[in-house]
């Protein structure tokens, strides 16, 4: 086990892998990234744990729609009909059931970015990782708001400065859940992790605009196929961006 303190300062010393293989506690790094070396380790984790993952993704499915349901169920019962207009005391509780529900795909999600990051470093991941999210909630929530602001800011401007955000500090999110960095850090961290990978960035975007539409495209079941290859895509791309994951040396499984 490494004896490296995850919490020390990040060294920029190259743009190389620290190791061979992979690791949790390495320097984040700076490393040019190729999209084929990330596509490629992306499919064969994705086909050597596709139960895993597709049983994950029914379940962060299934957590959202079960809160939509009894959401609308509620709603309605409190107007007095599906049909009915809104009350005060329905749209109270849609705003405050909204929010819970927000707060709950937060924490499923930490737990489903934890499952997909221990996949691809080879180590062992279980469905039950989809609910240990709870003591990140709160920093991930705060680089969930300021993201999403931020970008909503840069599309309201013309569009393209909403899409640079995206380029430059997508990894905020990862850098909080997976190395508790302070979400203020997890940003300037972030572009520099990015920097030079803007297009590789902007290919895996494309790829996994892709490959969600192809999983429609089957039926809208192929979804749940579809969806874990492309978080994979970007959760690979984070840890190889950032010297954390060389795909060429990764541990077989």
């Amino acid at each position: 086990m490494s004896s490296e303190n995850p919490y020390a300062p990040p060294s920029f010393s190259g743009p190389s892998y620290t190791s061979s293989a992979v690791g949790g506690n390495l320097e984040i790094r700076n490393v040019k990234a190729d999209i084929n070396d990330i596509l490629s380790y992306s499919i064969k984790v994705w086909k050597e744990n596709l139960g895993t993952l597709v049983c994950a993704t029914l379940i962060v499915f299934g957590v959202s729609f079960a809160f939509a349901f009894v959401s609308a169920i509620v709603e309605a019962m409190l107007k007095g009909g599906f049909e009915a207009p809104a009350t005060p005391v329905s749209a109270i509780f849609s705003l405050v059931f909204s929010l819970t529900s927000n707060v709950v795909q937060v924490f499923i999600g930490i737990g489903h970015l934890q499952l997909l990051l221990a996949l691809l470093r080879g180590r062992q991941a279980s469905l039950g990782m989809l609910f240990g999210g709870g003591e990140r909630l709160l920093p991930t929530i705060g680089v969930s708001i300021l993201l999403g602001l931020a970008v909503m800011a840069g599309l309201i401007l013309l569009i393209i400065p909403g899409i640079i955000v995206i380029l430059f500090y997508w990894p905020a999110y990862s850098l909080v859940v997976d190395r508790k960095t302070p979400v203020m850090e997890a940003f300037s961290l972030a572009r520099v992790i990015t920097k030079g990978n803007e297009l590789t960035t902007f290919l895996m975007g494309l790829l996994s605009m892709g490959i969600v539409l192809i999983g429609f495209l089957a039926l809208c079941i192929g979804i749940v196929f579809a969806q874990p290859l492309a978080m994979l895509l970007f959760a690979c791309g984070y840890l190889v961006m950032s010297g954390q994951l060389d795909p060429k040396a990764a541990p077989a499984y």
